[in-house]
């Protein structure tokens, strides 16, 4: 199973979890206001980084670990 065949099924199982969340807002978003999806994830993306900067937290290396997380989980895949 490819890791999108194994993330659509987790996002059909489990709605509430944080994928089914995001997916949920973003679909709404981009709907809302007439957009292509992959523009509403970069204006997602745009609004964790103003976030970021809120906070005082390092974007570039949240980025990077959730990189890191994202490879261990499609190695786990295999």
């Amino acid at each position: 199973m490819t890791n999108a065949k194994y993330q659509a099924k987790r996002l059909s199982q489990s709605p509430d979890s944080l994928l089914g969340q995001l997916n949920r807002i973003i679909t709404e978003y981009s709907e809302r206001e007439g957009t292509e999806l992959h523009r509403a994830i970069r204006d997602v993306l745009t609004d964790v980084r103003h976030l970021c900067d809120i906070r005082k937290f390092d974007f570039s290396a949240l980025d990077r670990d959730g990189y890191e997380v994202y490879l261990q989980e499609l190695g786990g895949m295999r």
